[in-house]
């Protein structure tokens, strides 16, 4: 049996905005588009969260990957930089990688 790297993270706007703004707008194209920039992503699911609670979040992520190496490669790749950079200026977020048998 193989395992898999899960990577989640989820982001919470600060105040003042929201997806009527142009950075929200920026930061989720490029992190939609990282499946298609990062070849070390196994498998990449991200949307903007449906519900309206007080404890949701506004957009989340999961990427797949097969090893701790690529997982690696991935963080210090340029196109995820360059999201981890524009999220930075609009949110707050929390990560979580677990392991799970594939």
């Amino acid at each position: 049996m193989s395992q898999l790297i899960i990577h989640q993270v989820l982001f919470t706007f600060k105040k003042g905005f929201g997806w009527t703004s142009k950075e929200a707008l920026e930061a989720e194209k490029v992190t939609c588009n990282h499946i298609n920039e990062i070849p070390e992503i196994y498998s990449w699911i991200c949307g903007r969260s449906i519900i309206k609670r007080p404890q949701a979040v506004d957009f989340s992520l999961v990427g797949c990957f097969k090893s701790h190496s690529d997982l690696n490669a991935y963080l210090a790749h340029s196109d995820h930089q360059v999201g981890v950079k524009l999220w930075r200026e609009i949110s707050t977020w929390v990560v979580s990688d677990i392991l799970i048998d594939a």
